[in-house]
C-alpha cells in the first residue's frame, strides 16, 4: 500500500524497489495506481500496460489499463480491455463495473443494466459500497424516462488493495 497522503514518497520507494527487482509486478501496479489518482493517465498508462507484460493471465492490468483508457475518453479501447479482463477471468467483478458505467453514460440502458447486475452478482463483500451504487442505478435505469438520473460516475479505481 501506498503510504497514506504521501504519494512522492511512495513512488520514489516504488521506483527504487524496481531498481532492485525489475519483475516486481506490484510496484508497476502500485505506480500506476499513484498516477491515476494524481490524473496522470498517460504515465499510469504504461505502469499498467508493463502489468499486462508481465502477468498476462491476470484481468487486474487489463482492467486498469481500461480504466486510463477511459479516462483518456477512448472508450471502445477501454471496453476491449475491460473485456479482455472478462475474457481471462469471467468472474472478475470490476470489469463489469466499468462497462456498466461506460455504457450508462452513452445512455446504452440495457447493457448498463446487464453489467450492473453481473457486477453485483459477483461483488460479494468485497465490494459494498460499489454494489449500493450499482444497485441504485439499476432502480433508476428501470424507471419509466422521466425519473431518471445521471450514471453513477467514472470507472471505480482504488488503491492497492483495491486492484485497479
Amino acid at each position: 500500500n501506498h503510504e497514506a497522503g504521501r504519494p512522492d514518497k511512495a513512488i520514489a520507494l516504488y521506483r527504487l524497489a524496481l531498481q532492485h527487482k525489475p519483475e516486481l509486478v506490484e510496484a508497476y501496479q502500485g505506480l500506476g495506481n499513484l498516477h491515476f489518482d494524481q490524473n496522470r493517465l498517460e504515465e499510469a498508462l504504461g505502469f499498467y500496460q508493463e502489468v499486462t507484460k508481465r502477468t498476462p493471465q491476470s484481468p487486474v492490468g487489463y482492467n486498469s489499463v481500461g480504466n486510463c483508457y477511459y479516462g483518456l475518453q477512448k472508450f471502445q479501447e477501454a471496453l476491449e480491455m475491460w473485456q479482455k479482463a472478462i475474457d481471462l477471468d469471467p468472474k472478475y467483478p470490476r470489469a463489469y463495473f466499468n462497462r456498466a458505467v461506460l455504457y450508462d453514460g452513452v445512455h446504452d440502458k440495457s447493457k448498463a443494466i446487464e453489467n450492473y447486475k453481473k457486477f453485483m452478482e459477483l461483488a460479494g463483500t468485497e465490494h459494498l459500497t460499489l454494489v449500493e451504487d450499482a444497485r441504485m442505478r439499476v432502480e433508476e435505469l428501470e424507471r419509466p424516462e422521466a425519473a431518471q438520473a445521471t450514471p453513477a460516475g467514472p470507472p471505480e479505481e482504488q488503491s492497492q488493495s483495491h486492484q485497479h
